[in-house]
């Protein structure tokens, strides 16, 4: 289990907003899934995945899988979302071909606090029993302020149809940043926690994860366990390696390579596995992804110099042109998702302007500028 809650611990406690990256928003149109194949030696594509955006939002709400080279169905993950642009279901599929139909083999449903913080994630999976989805995975996070201090993962018992401890994650901060973790695991027979693992974390000037020391309790020592290593070109990630103790000293296990485009979106991952008695790197897994930018929509043409601030905004949004538009111009707020929140006229030859966003909820929304590119607005 901790793989997954470390999986957790990564994406909420590691990801960092991309500062100074461009503003302009990009989705992901199709992704490409390759294995090794050894005997060749070279990728083999298996799987394409296809994504769709309801209402023209960034969100995807479909990704629909396909075998490759035929192109067969094989599954779809269908995804809804709050007025907050926060996911609230996702629900996985697989085409069943002598029905027809499409087949439910899990359903995860999120809920938030009044601050829109993530507060759990309940999985449902389908039991070929009963022929019915019922409760199986939980996930439960508190926060102090706007970090996370817990994360405890629960199982469904099913003869006494209650959640069970599992595995619990306390997390502790240092100026803002989660430097280290602390893994438990339930003793369910005095009905305790009792430490597992530690996680010591160190960051770069940018704030960035550089590395992670995870570490074994034997009920009296810490004890080295794994290592992961993080390299970056600038803000972006290039590489993550993974390393286990020895006894002695850090062996290479596995290392995740990412390539980026032009506008900095991730265009290739490459993950590898390394051999021991080859003494080298061997490619394992890739994926290729494609992007376009996103227009919600709305033609997207002659772009105009503008400034936008304060991004983040707590209440009231300034915006500048480089000069003055011949006619009346439309600024449009939109969620995710594509939904319209407002729309304001510039009036011609105005270079200033402002929005109050003091209403709006915290979260991520999007800015368009009559023909302009999207950007993106953060509300704190």
């Amino acid at each position: 289990m901790k793989q997954i809650l470390l999986l957790s611990f990564s994406c909420f406690v590691f990801f960092v907003p991309s500062k100074g990256l461009s503003q302009t928003v990009y989705k992901v149109d199709e992704k490409k899934i390759f294995s090794w194949d050894s005997n060749v030696p070279d990728w083999e594509q298996e799987i394409i995945e296809s994504y769709a955006y309801a209402n023209g939002g960034i969100k995807e709400t479909t990704i629909l899988g396909l075998l490759f080279p035929g192109l067969e169905t094989v599954y779809r993950f269908n995804k809804v979302y709050n007025s907050n642009n926060d996911i609230v279901t996702n629900t996985n599929q697989f085409w069943n071909e002598s029905t027809n139909q499409w087949f439910d083999t899990e359903i995860s449903t999120y809920a938030y606090d009044g601050s829109n913080n993530l507060t759990s994630r309940t999985r449902q999976a389908y039991d070929y029993v009963t022929m019915a989805l019922v409760n199986s995975t939980r996930e439960i996070i508190t926060y102090s302020g706007t970090n996370i201090q817990t994360q405890t993962f629960q199982v469904w018992n099913s003869s006494t149809a209650t959640w069970e401890n599992d595995e619990l994650l306390e997390l502790f901060y240092t100026s803002g940043l989660a430097t280290s973790g602390v893994y438990s695991i339930w003793d369910s027979n005095n009905a305790a926690w009792e430490q597992d693992e530690q996680i010591t974390v160190t960051y770069n000037l940018n704030d960035l994860p550089e590395m992670v020391l995870t570490e074994t309790y034997d009920g009296s020592n810490w004890s080295n366990a794994e290592l992961s290593l993080f390299t970056y070109s600038g803000l972006l990630e290039t590489e993550l390696l993974n390393q286990f103790w020895s006894g002695s000293d850090w062996v290479n296990q596995e290392r995740a390579l990412s390539t980026y485009d032009a506008n900095n979106n991730r265009s290739v991952y490459i993950f590898e596995d390394w051999d021991a008695n080859l003494d080298n790197w061997e490619p394992s897994y890739k994926e290729e992804v494609s992007y376009s930018e996103a227009t919600l929509s709305l033609a997207n043409q002659n772009l105009f110099k503008t400034r936008l601030f304060p991004n983040p905004v707590k209440d009231v949004l300034n915006i500048e042109f480089s000069s003055g538009f011949s006619t009346e111009t439309n600024v449009s707020l939109y969620a995710l998702d594509g939904r319209l929140i407002f729309s304001k006229t510039i009036d011609p030859l105005e270079i200033k302007s402002n929005l109050n966003l003091e209403f709006l909820a915290q979260g991520t929304y999007i800015l368009k500028m009559g023909n302009l590119k999207t950007q993106r607005i953060i509300k704190k």
